[in-house]
């Protein structure tokens, strides 16, 4: 069996797992978790978000959406045009729309779409969440670190540092709303460069850095799916044991939980999208991207022995 033909049926035997009135723990309150919790939500399922920050940790003020310099695969297309309609109707909240992309209040939004939640029975908790199983949904970096980097080896931290000023400024890898302007996404940029390029942009002028780290898969493509249990290290093992046999019964056995991160800096343009699929995925609905998604299973990360 190929494997891309064994993560499909890995996604065909997922189908379905969650019923309307289950309850699932969502660990992170950001753009990755308020979205899955809205499309969960939707699904009649209980669904309470564990984070001990009031807007999941957001300290970046902008974010945009639905841009890249690059011929876009079919995944990010996919999500950009759904995103693209899903922002239209937050203009009025701080999300400016350019030619091809939106420019986001990032906390303004964030607080809106918890605002809403609440409305809609989504309970909101500092506390930590149950152990994980198949109802835990990890939807944070700091989260999915743990397993993905120590434990797991699959996935990988970013470093960078990104500036903000307070002045109108235009130009390729700026982004601007009102009197804030945001240089994006700088790979592996020290504090010291940001700085240094801030000044020589807008010398005089009040900036503020903001540099830490982000979860990114090695492959750069989002982690979403059930993590295969700790003993199947590799393909080989995976492909023995669910060739024949399901991969749903022991989801709950094995402690599995679900991931739902490292979309990087394209969180904003994935996440509406894929949240939506995913909920279609597991409640039994007929999502029309199992093909997009049975490969962002973990288990696209198991060598080859």
């Amino acid at each position: 069996m190929k494997r891309r033909e064994l993560y499909l049926k890995m996604w065909r035997d997922c189908r379905g797992i969650l019923h309307p009135g289950d309850a699932v723990s969502i660990l992170g309150g950001g753009p990755a978790g308020l979205h899955l919790a809205h499309a969960l939500s939707e699904k009649k399922l209980r669904v309470t978000v564990h984070d001990p920050h009031p807007v999941g940790g957001q300290r970046i003020p902008l974010m945009h959406a639905c841009q890249s310099d690059n011929k876009p695969h079919e995944l990010w297309q996919h999500a950009a045009d759904f995103s693209r309609a899903w922002y239209k109707s937050f203009v009025h909240l701080g999300c400016v729309e350019g030619s091809d992309y939106f420019v986001i209040q990032t906390r303004r939004y964030l607080r809106m779409l918890q605002k809403q939640l609440q409305s809609m029975g989504v309970q909101f908790t500092a506390s930590n969440p149950p152990a994980p199983d198949a109802r835990t949904f990890i939807a944070i970096g700091h989260a999915a670190q743990e397993l993905l980097l120590t434990t797991l080896h699959r996935g990988q931290i970013i470093p960078g540092s990104e500036s903000y000023w307070n002045k109108q400024y235009q130009q390729k890898n700026f982004m601007t709303i009102g009197n804030r302007t945001a240089h994006i996404h700088r790979n592996a940029a020290s504090r010291t460069d940001a700085e240094n390029l801030a000044q020589l942009v807008l010398p005089g002028v009040r900036h503020a850095f903001f540099s830490g780290a982000r979860l990114t898969s090695r492959d750069r493509k989002p982690i979403v799916g059930f993590m295969p249990e700790p003993e199947v290290t590799t393909y080989d093992a995976l492909m023995k044991r669910y060739v024949h046999e399901s991969y749903a019964p022991g989801l709950h056995k094995n402690q599995s939980p679900f991931f739902f991160c490292a979309f990087g800096y394209h969180a904003m343009t994935y996440t509406p999208f894929l949240a939506r699929e995913v909920a279609e995925w597991l409640t039994g609905k007929n999502g029309d991207s199992q093909n997009l998604i049975c490969t962002l299973t973990p288990a696209r990360f198991l060598s080859r022995t």
